[in-house]
């Protein structure tokens, strides 16, 4: 009789094993109880697939995209037919963050909670259909709202309910924001020089860098002499401190192609965060712009 169990628990327990929980199962009380045919009546409840549990999950939200429904999956795992719906609630477990961030040394990568303002549950009551063995959800992220500099975590918990387990190590989706701490205002000093003329020292203060992701900023290029919105470079640092430099699709878009000056060297300082960048682009009317440019953070 337990070999069957045993059989019918590793087949209903598959799509947590094809998930991202490779390296993780339900070890927990519950799972060895039905195992053991002790309270082999009960169900578990677990998190599997896109929510992290045992570590964290980094979301990747749709670009050019202001709001993103996020789906989270759930799934319920018996030694029997479940016979009836199973119906738990869900809630954000904010007490996740302290133990998350234990363990994160440098206070710029710490994580805090993601606003309510960001974020909506779009149920709180989840239930899984009697004829099948999973169900999913969805968290509402309005991404326009987020500070990209930042990262946050949402932590989602499932709820108990009696007759019903809940997995102790897959029973939190702990979802996670990263953000790019360097970000942020900066003031900028740079030498501008256009086909025909003389160079020219320019200044802006403060210049806003932009988080695109974890690790891509994107700024203005020039906008102090030009004004142009449409001007934009995004640029990331190597493992080396030197930076690669790349249009915007608002520059491309505009038919601007910006990239790093020839025989030059972009770089970045981690220790007294600034940048120093070289680019340059060619105009609509065929003349160039290249740029010398100093950016330190504020």
């Amino acid at each position: 009789m337990k070999n069957r169990i045993r059989l019918l628990l590793a087949t209903l327990v598959i799509p947590i094993a094809t998930g991202l929980f490779l390296t993780s199962c339900l070890e927990d009380k519950g799972y060895t109880d039905i195992v053991d045919e002790v309270n082999s009546s009960n169900t578990i409840v677990s998190f599997y697939g896109s929510g992290g549990t045992t570590g964290t999950q980094s979301v990747q939200l749709t670009a050019g995209k202001d709001t993103v429904d996020y789906e989270l999956h759930i799934s319920a795992t018996s030694s029997h037919s479940l016979g009836k719906d199973i119906t738990v609630t869900v809630s954000i477990d904010e007490s996740v963050i302290a133990q998350v961030n234990a363990s994160i040394e440098n206070a710029d990568e710490k994580f805090t909670l993601l606003p309510d303002s960001v974020y909506d549950m779009l149920s709180t009551s989840v239930t899984v259909p009697k004829d099948t063995t999973e169900t999913s959800f969805y968290v509402r992220i309005y991404q326009y709202k987020m500070d990209k500099s930042k990262s946050y975590l949402l932590p989602v918990k499932i709820n108990g309910v009696e007759g019903v387990l809940v997995a102790d190590n897959l029973g939190t989706a702990k979802l996670a924001f990263i953000g790019n701490v360097l970000a942020g205002p900066y003031t900028s000093t740079y030498t501008l020089v256009r086909e025909g003329n003389s160079p020219q020292q320019l200044s802006e203060d403060p210049k806003a860098l932009e988080a695109v992701d974890s690790k891509t900023l994107k700024a203005f290029a020039g906008y102090a002499w030009f004004g142009n919105s449409d001007i934009k470079f995004r640029f990331s640092v190597n493992s080396d401190n030197t930076v690669k430099i790349t249009s915007d699709p608002d520059a491309v878009k505009a038919g601007i192609t910006i990239g790093p000056t020839s025989g030059t060297t972009s770089t970045y300082d981690p220790l007294t965060k600034t940048f120093h960048l070289y680019y340059e682009y060619v105009n609509g009317s065929g003349f160039y712009r290249k740029f010398d440019e100093i950016l330190v953070k504020k």
